[in-house]
């Protein structure tokens, strides 16, 4: 019987199929490397199909064993080999889609912060380019690699690309942003309306401005033009007490006391 199986198909999950059927085993008992990335290309050009090998976990040279069973061997949890496979599949996938950007001497430092997330930093030189303005270029290639690592299924898999320390940079002026605005809305007491943002952006923004007394902001308008209204607040006070008038009783009438006014 073979022990590992090399096949292609329209997605992961069929390649990894077609692999399994051939070998006459299940999914659980076998590693999956993925070699190639499926792409659909441009009308029909440069589509690329997905191209997987699929490895039997052996215990001795005759039968597969269960991992649970092999005591030389610590125990394997398919949800961990899932996702090992899906940060190598988003990394690889990021690593093709700035080779066709024509970039040139980077690096992809990995960061892996918890196991259904990691950072992809990208160091180098000419990186304006993967930004994009106010972050949109790189926005759009990390939606891109988030879809591709969670193609195969499974846990929700997040992706973070990041280049250099753009992401705090950028944080941080937003909530600076806030905080001006805010501080411009309470002197002028007029609402001011922001330029369209994304969810996550919008989101610091929101964070930033409920921390501050006499303003509120709000979301309206649709994606992707969606956008943020601050706006002043009437402060209440309730230690102001009502002024009360005084009566007076004399020759059978009531009079009012000024001196009490």
């Amino acid at each position: 019987m073979k022990r590992e199986m090399i096949k292609t198909a329209s997605t992961l999950d069929e390649a990894i199929e077609l692999a399994c059927l051939e070998l006459n085993v299940s999914r659980d008992d076998v590693c999956v490397e993925v070699l190639e990335v499926p792409k659909k290309g441009f009308l029909g050009l440069g589509k690329v199909e997905a191209k997987v090998k699929v490895t039997i976990i052996e215990g001795d040279s005759d039968n597969p064993v269960d991992i649970k069973d092999n005591i030389n061997k610590p125990e394997v949890d398919k949800n961990n080999i899932n996702i090992i496979n899906k940060l190598e599949v988003a990394k690889d996938y990021l690593y093709s889609l700035l080779d066709n950007m024509g970039l040139e001497n980077f690096d992809i430092d990995v960061n892996e912060k918890s196991d259904k997330k990691v950072v992809f930093t990208l160091r180098g030189d000419n990186l304006g380019l993967v930004i994009g303005k106010r972050g949109d270029t790189l926005n759009a290639l990390q939606q891109l690699c988030v879809v591709v690592a969670n193609m195969s299924g499974g846990d929700y898999y997040n992706v973070i690309i990041d280049v250099g320390d753009y992401r705090e940079t950028r944080e941080q002026a937003l909530r600076d942003l806030g905080t001006k605005i805010s501080k411009t809305v309470l002197k002028n007491k007029k609402k001011i309306s922001l330029e369209p943002m994304n969810a996550y952006e919008r989101k610091i923004i929101h964070d930033t401005i409920q921390n501050i007394n006499g303003v509120k902001s709000i979301s309206k308008g649709t994606e992707p033009h969606r956008y943020i209204v601050v706006f002043p607040v009437e402060k209440r006070s309730f230690n102001k007490s009502k002024k009360k008038k005084r009566y007076s009783f004399k020759n059978n009438n009531f009079r009012y006391n000024k001196k009490y006014k």
